[in-house]
């Protein structure tokens, strides 16, 4: 810490007077320092404002006005100008630091502008740049915006001022008028006021960062190819823009909505985002404008920002059937696709159209107000047309190899005119098909008014209530939406409150709290929308502070928010953005002073606002914006962190994907199929969905652990049309990622197209409807004491498949309460036909004591036998218009003498009076009593009471009782209910809805006719957040790994929280530790493998314990362990083996004490106990015999490899947390834990230095840990590999160097099975010897993993006589929770043979004597093998290819050199060269493109230097770093030469060489072959 310095105020005040400063890291300072001053910079800072006030805390980064800071010595640090700095940074050498700190909050030292803060930056459209600007302020006096005063810019208050004592806060929208040379604004805020003892005060405000558009900006980052789909109707591509999201984060979503515009006065152009997450992620959609033919081949589409000046072009070939043939070739995926439209002339003919219900019908509507459509099907033979239809669309219903039929379908909401409705077909001209289709569409007259509404305060428990009073003419399902404030009511399907002569009138009440405010309310019935104001009540002035603001990241997908608030009245709502927060998120607390959480998918806009509604402010809650403060303390609203994963777009997030098989004949029946498909990040417990929107079929899928690929199994009905197959691919876990078949087809290539090549054509058509006869009549007269048999008979038909079943809702215009009638083949009258045609009996009674009423019929559900059932097109289409439409009501009348106009009457209710909302058991249980008069209808039991119970905050539902029984007039009624978790806010009014007798009379209770009849009225809400509540968990697999658990009240911490799980082994219940704890979210990371079918859970919190919840196990087989061949072991180092100093077990050297080593040859070496670093990084400092030894053992790296070892992704890893874990009694243990870039993997590292000598336990094996030894243990979380087939190497560098210059260096590997097992380093008789296991723990099963060597050039030139290093790449395979490894490295001392080779030495000085009997420089070629050799090196895992490579040079060298008294013998050089299938080349723009691959057995380190292309025009690169296998080294280059004209076949050779290195083998020419370069395209 520094001594606090004095900042001197510039010309505008606008700094503090003194300032604490702690802890100042610069991030970015730019790399010219002449631009110093105006790059906007992010740092990262610790400050404290010391006033006489408050103390801020600045801890975040902040981006904001430039605050320039500089020590040229002495204590006291000054604020300095641009010209002064510059002057400095120029002339000055010895500056101890110099920083620059964005300030977003500027502390005024000011008598009442306390703090102000401008968002930054901003976007600029229409020429204007807006922004939010807070102010905070402290005064006796009341101050509105009135009192404000900008001297450039204009303002508006974004909301009414937040007070809390003294303290005020304004939010502002300022804006400039810009202009396009300037980027930042300022203005002066003056604030006064006349009244007296006011002191009027100016500050300046700056700086506001404009941002304009440039064209550059909206460049596509990539994109798909374009597709043609008559679903749409008409051409979409793919395209991803390169939108900066730093920038692009307004609230306001015009400021990055996109336009387009295209090049053809017929068509129309449409850019729609893919979801709401994404940005720059976009469907170009052109569609046809007109029924005029598109004749230009290709179009030009320009798009833009709507609000930018600039754009850009792209073209697109016109894929609309124009009559040419049109070759698109796409490079794209390396494919060449004929997208080939119908050729010229014309060869569709019109069979058939038919339109029902047909041209001329006259429809009234009845009280049912049923809708009907106008259904559409034409029918084309050989079409290479499409279908054009102004309003609408039509889409292939039918397809097979001759005939279409197309089908549309029409609302009909009015009449429809001849020439309402043309229908054409278009291709290189438009035809008129028909223009003279009409239709008269009655509809049902009927009123409904809004008597009146009242508002009322209930002493009792102190909340208001409003009351709607609606008269209405016809009995009908009541459907409102009521909006009062920020809480919204939906109201659906009432009862009546009561009937007479006709009319039926609806009350509907509904609780709320007085409001200090007006309060609108806006209340929508049938269409109708009424509103009124509230009058503001005399309540307590509200306040409230929002304590504090936290995002989680979660999961791969959410983050949990957690936001504290504190106020003198009960909070009723928090809005965050697209969501909101009420009691049933509180976590801890209550309404008063709580902590509330919510999971929640996070946008790609940063920016949101939150919004605190509390019972006396529920209209103008006051709205805190992103990167401003929320409360008094100045804290800032945190932007929420982008996600660059799967919830901005799934779908440019998949890596794979393919239907097997994927070109179906359906001629025989349905098919089943597999769809599979990869993700970058693997979420286990992810479950897609594929859907068939027109057949009614939905499956879902499942991760396949074996393949490590997404599954669904897909069934595909023999009813498909012919040609691509319509689809979505649903992902559930994001709201609205439903991605249709030609957005994957645009984007993934032909791999999502899923071809129906032979199919009978389908079954355009669901059955239908095509007579109706009421049965006996369509009036019957009851007889009193009877019951009559009335109902319909329906002839349906269906074609194609048959009818198998059907549903309709018989209701009446006395009773909407539905009578469901299921019928079948048992119904079918005989001799009436069969399943194809035939008619079918409808069947219900009628009591003769009920009411004259007229029935009628809805909902028909109809399917056939392939499960096709409406709504595809209307059942009754062929009806209207027809005799059989006057069928279908029919008119029952009353034949006695009983009048009862009168309804039953509520005699007494009970039910539970209070209710702790947050209890596993929250039931509430209901008794009614309802009383008729013996001598009227009775009460009708089919129609039971429906409570209704509402809440002060818009909660509601409903309740169906149950008849119970009764006697002499009385009738019993009961009904229990488990309410939902946290349910309601203060109390839950209770209503009583739908008593009903047998004449149909209605009568209704709202709480307060409860109330005013002396009965209960409202139930008690109680909130104890006490009782643990598990509610769901993720699945789990008998691997174990990780598991969530979801649920309600775990406590703000987990001090007094104790998970337990029980793995049916036994042993019951056992302890487990929780890896991330919140108040609704549980996880656990290290679950072990489970060998049951379920596992149970339980939490205790407080002693108080949860809900048991049994999770099923999915089983994942396992293959069973394989029989290991009898050979012959390999030999343990060490002659003779392991030195007869320890025991050669499985090609390693099990050492008997006090050996050690890879061949028992050395000795421990007591090290002193190594220091703490701030990042995993160790060693040790030994001094022997005078020289001073030096090692060194670090992570340096993390990188994602391919399948044949190329670099994907590679992460350099820093900004490590450290901890130091040693206690008095324990080995000293240091704990560091980073987050890898970008990425949600977090890397664990946990150095330990063992005091004395044990055995250890890891990964089934049984392990000695000398004294001494210094292991690293290694875990990491869930990675999100970018292929399958990937892999994930950690790079671990080992270093040991002696002070000695008299000393040779060298090293020695030794492997198993290709993988390193040790390393040993050494320096003179000195050495650092480092183990690595082949197993690791990943998922918590035992896995082989790989160690190799990493060849590097730089480490290759650092290794000398005195150093030696090497780099160990541990290799892990894709995986999905978890990976523990656990190398450990000792210093030994050589007691006899080195265990190491290539050993670099000092030069000796020799006498005349000694130099003439040396032959120097004598070289001798002792052979050259050549040999050829077929075989298969690669198969690529999810594709259906073979790459075949050639050894088609194989060339030995065998070399002797003498040189300085040093024999080096090397023992060869094998190439083994590998090449593409033929082997062929792809050809682009002239070129050929080869790839190779080179398998060296040379036991000197090879570099990329060494290997030169010798032929001109080819050039060569090498595609990754030289990897080391075991004793090999593998080599892959790629390169591209220019194609000759009528030359197909070429030969390269390559020149291996290292002048600068006598003992390297050079001056030989290794011959790769024939290429075959045909000039035509091939994947390779």
């Amino acid at each position: 810490m520094v001594d606090p310095f004095e900042l001197k105020p510039g010309t505008h005040k606008t700094v503090p007077t003194w300032i604490e400063a702690t802890n100042f890291t610069i991030q970015n300072l730019g790399d010219e320092q002449g631009k110093l001053l105006m790059k906007p910079l992010f740092v990262s800072a610790e400050a404290h404002y010391i006033g006489p006030r408050q103390t801020l805390n600045l801890k975040k980064q902040y981006y904001g006005s430039p605050v320039i800071l500089t020590n040229d010595g002495n204590t006291t640090l000054k604020i300095s100008t641009a010209e002064e700095i510059k002057m400095k940074l120029l002339s000055s050498k010895n500056i101890n630091f110099l920083f620059i700190l964005f300030l977003s909050v500027t502390i005024i030292d000011g008598q009442t502008i306390k703090r102000y803060r401008v968002q930054n930056p901003n976007i600029v459209y229409n020429s204007i740049c807006g922004t939010v600007l807070s102010l905070t302020l402290e005064s006796t006096s009341t101050i509105n915006d009135t009192n404000f005063q900008f001297s450039q810019g204009n303002f508006n208050l974004l909301n009414s001022p937040y007070r809390a004592g003294n303290f005020q806060m304004f939010i502002l929208g300022l804006s400039f008028n810009t202009v396009p040379t300037q980027n930042t604004y300022s203005t002066n805020l003056t604030l006064s006021s006349t009244e007296p003892g006011f002191i009027n005060e100016t500050i300046y405000i700056g700086e506001v960062y404009c941002h304009f558009y440039q064209s550059s900006e909206i460049s596509i980052k990539q994109q798909g190819v374009p597709i043609y789909d008559e679903t749409i109707p008409g051409i979409t591509k793919i395209i991803q823009l390169n939108l900066n999201s730093s920038v692009y984060t307004s609230i306001n979503p015009t400021a990055y909505s996109m336009t387009c515009t295209v090049d053809s006065p017929v068509v129309d152009c449409n850019l729609a985002r893919l979801n709401t997450k994404d940005l720059s992620t976009f469907s170009l959609i052109l569609s046809s404008r007109t029924q005029a033919p598109a004749l230009q081949d290709i179009f030009t589409v320009s798009y833009k920002i709507t609000q930018g000046s600039q754009g850009r072009t792209i073209t697109i070939p016109n894929l609309f059937p124009h009559g040419k043939l049109f070759l698109f070739i796409l490079l794209f995926y390396h494919l060449l696709i004929s997208l080939n439209n119908p050729a010229a002339p014309r060869t569709t003919k019109v069979d058939k159209l038919e339109i029902y219900p047909t041209s001329g019908t006259v429809y009234n509507q009845d009280q049912s107000l049923r809708q009907v459509s106008t259904n559409m099907f034409l029918t084309l033979t050989n079409s290479n047309s499409r279908v054009y239809i102004p309003f609408s669309s039509a889409y292939p219903s039918f397809k097979n190899e001759s005939t279409t039929i197309y089908y549309g379908a029409f609302a009909m909401p009015n009449n429809i005119s001849p020439g309402n409705m043309p229908i054409y077909i278009t291709d290189t001209s438009a035809t008129l098909i028909n223009d003279t289709y009409s239709l008269t569409f009655n509809k049902y007259g009927f009123t409904t008014i809004l008597n009146s509404s009242t508002v009322s305060l209930d002493q009792e428990t102190e909340s208001s209530y409003i009351v709607f009073t609606y008269n209405s003419s016809i009995l009908n399902n009541f459907d409102q939406t009521l909006t009062y404030g920020s809480l919204y009511y939906s109201l659906k399907e009432w009862y009546p409150y009561s009937s007479q002569n006709g009319r039926y009138l609806y009350n509907i009440e509904v609780p709320f709290y007085p409001s200090t405010y007006s309060l609108k309310i806006n209340s929508i019935f049938n269409s109708a929308t009424n509103s009124f104001m509230v009058p503001p009540a005399q309540v307590n002035d509200d306040t409230y502070q929002i304590e504090s603001v936290e995002f989680i990241p979660v999961s791969a997908f959410t983050v949990l928010l957690r936001i504290r608030v504190s106020a003198n009245n009960p909070i009723v709502k928090i809005v965050f953005g697209e969501n909101s927060l009420s009691a049933n998120n509180l976590i801890d607390g209550n309404s008063l002073n709580g902590t509330y959480e919510l999971e929640f998918f996070p946008r790609s806009i940063q920016d949101y606002f939150i919004a605190v509604y509390t019972k006396n402010n529920l209209n103008a809650g006051f709205i805190f914006y992103t990167d401003t403060p929320y409360n008094m303390n100045g804290d800032i609203l945190p932007k929420i962190s982008l996600y660059d994963n799967l919830v901005s777009n799934i779908m440019m997030n998949i890596t794979y994907l393919e239907f097997i098989p994927n070109n179906l004949d359906l001629s025989k029946g349905g098919i089943d199929i597999k769809l599979y498909f990869n993700l970058t990040l693997v979420l286990e417990n992810f479950k897609p969905q594929f859907n068939l929107p027109f057949y009614d079929r939905n499956f879902i899928g499942y991760y396949n652990h074996t393949l490590m690929l997404y599954q669904i199994d897909i069934s595909i009905p023999e009813s498909v049309t012919m040609g691509e197959l319509y689809y979505y691919l649903k992902f559930g876990f994001v709201e609205d990622n439903m991605i249709p078949h030609y957005n994957l087809r645009s984007f993934i290539g032909q791999n999502a197209t899923l071809n129906i090549s032979v199919s009978n054509g389908g079954d355009y058509l669901s059955p239908i409807i095509n007579s109706i006869t009421a049965f006996p009549s369509t009036n019957i007269t009851l007889e009193p004491d009877s019951i009559s048999i009335i109902g319909w008979d329906f002839r349906i038909t269906d074609f194609m498949n048959g009818f198998v079943s059907g549903q309709i809702d018989v209701i009446s215009d006395l009773d909407l309460l539905p009578l469901v009638i299921n019928f079948n083949s048992s119904d079918m009258i005989p001799g009436s036909g069969d399943p194809l045609n035939a008619v079918y009996r409808i069947r219900f009674q009628v009591r003769g004591d009920t009411v004259s009423q007229t029935y009628t019929f809805t909902n028909i559900i109809l399917k056939d036998t392939l499960g096709v059932k409406t709504p595809i097109n209307s059942p009754l289409m062929t009806i209207y218009g027809t005799p059989s439409e006057q069928q279908m009501k029919i008119t029952v009348i009353r034949n006695n003498n009983i009048v009862d106009d009168r309804p039953p009457i509520l005699q007494n209710i009970t039910f539970t009076p209070i209710i702790d909302v947050t209890t596993m058991d929250r039931t509430i249980e209901f008794n009614i009593i309802i009383i008729e008069d013996v001598n009227e209808s009775g009460v009708s039991t089919i129609h039971t009471p429906v409570i209704h119970l509402s809440s002060e905050n818009a909660n509601s539902l409903k309740i169906n009782t149950q008849y119970i029984g009764g006697q002499g007039g009385y009738y019993y009624f009961n009904a229990t209910y488990q309410l939902p978790f946290g349910f309601g806010f203060s109390n839950l009014f209770v209503s009583v809805y739908g008593i009903v007798d047998k004449y149909l009379n209605y009568i209704g209770y709202t709480a307060m006719d409860l109330k005013n009849r002396n009965l209960p009225y409202y139930i008690k809400r109680v909130s104890t957040l006490t009782t643990p509540i598990i509610e769901s968990s993720t699945d789990i697999t008998n691997r174990g790994g990780s598991l969530t658990i979801y649920g309600r009240s775990f406590g703000l911490t987990n001090n007094s929280l104790t998970s337990q799980i029980d793995y049916q082994d036994g042993k019951g219940y056992q302890n487990i530790n929780v890896d991330f704890h919140s108040g609704i979210i549980l996880q656990y990371n290290r679950i072990k493998p489970i060998n049951s079918n379920f596992i149970k859970f339980k939490v205790i919190n407080n002693q108080i314990s949860s809900n048991e919840i049994i999770i099923p196990v999915i089983q994942l087989y396992t293959p069973p362990p394989t029989s290991t061949p009898t050979t012959t072991p390999s030999k343990c180092p060490g002659t003779p083996s392991c030195n007869n100093n320890g025991q050669c077990i499985n090609s390693i050297c099990q050492c008997y004490q006090p050996w050690y080593g890879p061949s028992c040859s050395s000795k421990n070496i007591i090290v002193p106990i190594p220091p703490a670093y701030p990042e995993p990084t160790t060693g040790t400092n030994i001094t022997e015999s005078g020289s001073l030894i030096t090692t060194s053992i670090e992570i340096i790296g993390i990188r994602e490899l391919d399948d044949i070892n190329n670099i994907v992704e590679q992460f350099n890893i820093s900004n490590w947390n450290f901890t130091d874990q040693t206690t008095p009694t324990t080995n000293p243990k240091y704990f560091y834990s980073t987050q890898i870039n970008q990425r949600s993997t977090i890397l664990n590292v946990t150095i330990e230095y063992f005091k004395q000598s044990t055995n250890i336990t890891f990964a089934n094996q049984n392990l000695f840990i000398p004294q001494s030894t210094i292991k690293f243990t290694m875990n990491l979380n869930s990675y999100r590999f970018k292929q399958p087939t990937n892999t994930l190497q950690i790079l671990m560098k080992a270093a040991i160097e002696s002070d000695q210059s008299d000393v040779c260096s060298s090293s020695g590997f030794g492997s198993v099975n290709g993988s390193i097992q040790w390393i040993k380093l050494n320096v003179g008789d000195q050495s650092l010897y480092g183990r690595f296991l082949s197993d690791a723990v990943i998922d918590n099963t035992v896995t082989p993993i790989k160690n190799v060597i990493i060849d590097q050039d730089d480490i290759d030139s650092e290794q000398n006589k005195q150093f030696r290093s090497a780099i160990v790449g541990i290799t892990i395979p894709s995986y999905s929770d978890s990976v523990d490894l656990d190398p450990d490295f000792s210093n030994l001392i050589d007691v006899g043979s080195s265990d190491t080779s290539d050993f670099i030495c000092p030069k000796k000085g020799l006498s005349n004597g000694a130099i003439a009997g040396i032959v120097v420089g004598v070289v001798v070629f002792v052979a050259i093998v050549v040999g050829t050799t077929m075989f298969i090196i690669k198969r690529k895992k999810y594709r259906q290819q073979e790459i075949i490579n050639m050894e088609i040079s194989s060339k030995y060298l065998f070399l002797i050199i003498t040189f300085f008294n040093h024999l080096f013998y090397i023992d060869g050089i094998s190439f083994n060269f590998s090449l593409g299938s033929n082997p062929t080349l792809m050809t682009t723009f002239g070129s050929c493109v080869y790839e190779v691959t080179l398998i060296s057995e040379l036991n000197i380190p090879l570099k990329k230097s060494d290997f030169v292309i010798i032929d001109n025009g080819f050039s060569m690169t090498m595609n990754n770093d030289i990897i080391k296998d075991g004793d090999k080294q593998l080599l892959s280059f790629s390169g591209s030469f220019p194609r000759k004209p009528n030359i197909d076949r070429y030969n390269i050779s390559m020149n291996v060489t290292r002048p600068s290195d006598p003992l390297f083998p050079s001056g030989y020419i290794l011959t790769l072959g024939e290429f075959i370069c045909n000039g035509k395209s091939r994947d390779i």
